[in-house]
């Protein structure tokens, strides 16, 4: 709790306040209880937007997902209801597409520079190793 203290502090300073953030017992016990698997500087973006978000200078709340969207409305699935799920057919579809025009444009640039996967990384504005990436993917389809 010590650094998160000392970083609250810091953003409170920062943020021109007058009163030092201080934290709630529940906010301690989830910093507390949390694994942080981004290590101190996930702990510092934690506390820095709870101090920003605090108001009061009582930090009540600690997110720790920041791309979590708090206006977020989740509606429960009814019993026999169908989920309403993204189409998985339009990301399939776009890497598809990718994947064909891949293809094509190695063919393309091996046929103008008569196989030379040189000059036909150099055709396509590839570095050598780049268009070796392109073409171990996909050499079963050219």
């Amino acid at each position: 709790m010590y650094l998160a203290r000392h970083f609250a502090a810091q953003m409170g300073h920062e943020l021109g306040r007058e009163e030092t953030p201080r934290f709630s017992a529940s906010a301690e016990k989830k910093i507390e209880g949390y694994g942080w698997p981004g290590n101190i500087r996930e702990l510092k973006n934690v506390v820095e937007r709870s101090v920003y978000r605090s108001g009061d200078g009582i930090i009540r709340e600690v997110e720790f997902n920041p791309f979590s969207n708090p206006y977020e409305v989740i509606e429960p699935v009814v019993e026999g209801q169908e989920a309403n799920e993204p189409e998985e057919a339009k990301p399939k579809a776009l890497l598809e597409e990718v994947r064909a025009l891949e293809i094509q444009r190695l063919k393309e640039a091996l046929a103008e520079c008569r196989n030379k996967q040189t000059a036909a990384a150099e055709y396509l504005g590839l570095s050598y190793h780049q268009f070796r990436t392109l073409y171990r993917k996909y050499k079963d389809d050219l």
